[in-house]
C-alpha cells in the first residue's frame, strides 16, 4: 500500500461505506399521513367542498338575474329627451373671446345657433325649432 501523509483525507470509497453503514442503522422517515386542511377529514372536505360550490352557483345565478333586469331596464326602458325651449343658463354661454368663424356666438356643432344667426344675416325671421 502506497503510504500516505497524516493530513490527507480518507479515500472515497471508504467514506461512502461508512455512510452507508450509518444510514443503515437509523432509523427510517416515514411519510406523514396527507392531511386534508385544518385537521378535516376527507369526508368532510369533500361536504365543504360541495357546499361551497352550491353557494357559487346560486352567487353566479343572482349576479346573472341581477344583471339581465339591470340590462333590460337600461336597454328596453323609456327613452325620452326634454326639449326645452327655454334659453340655457347664463352660466353655459361663458367665453373670454369670441369663436373664429362667422356666427361668433355660435359653437361649432350648435345647429339652432346656426340657424338662428344665418336667419338674423339674411333678415329672414329665424326658423321654428321642431321637436
Amino acid at each position: 500500500l502506497p503510504s500516505r501523509s497524516p493530513r490527507a483525507p480518507p479515500p472515497l470509497h471508504a467514506m461512502q461505506a461508512v455512510r452507508r453503514a450509518v444510514t443503515a442503522r437509523l432509523p427510517m422517515a416515514r411519510a406523514a399521513p396527507r392531511r386534508w386542511g385544518h385537521g378535516h377529514s376527507a369526508e368532510e372536505a369533500k361536504a365543504e367542498m360541495e357546499r361551497w360550490y352550491k353557494f357559487s352557483i346560486l352567487g353566479g345565478g343572482v349576479s346573472s338575474l341581477l344583471f339581465v333586469v339591470i340590462m333590460g331596464k337600461e336597454l328596453l326602458g323609456g327613452h325620452h329627451h326634454d326639449h326645452d325651449d327655454t334659453p340655457p343658463a347664463a352660466y353655459m354661454n361663458i367665453r373670454t373671446k369670441p369663436f373664429p368663424w362667422k356666427c361668433s356666438n355660435c359653437s361649432l356643432l350648435d345647429s339652432k345657433c346656426w340657424a338662428a344667426c344665418r336667419a338674423a344675416e339674411s333678415g329672414a325671421p329665424a326658423p321654428a325649432s321642431h321637436h
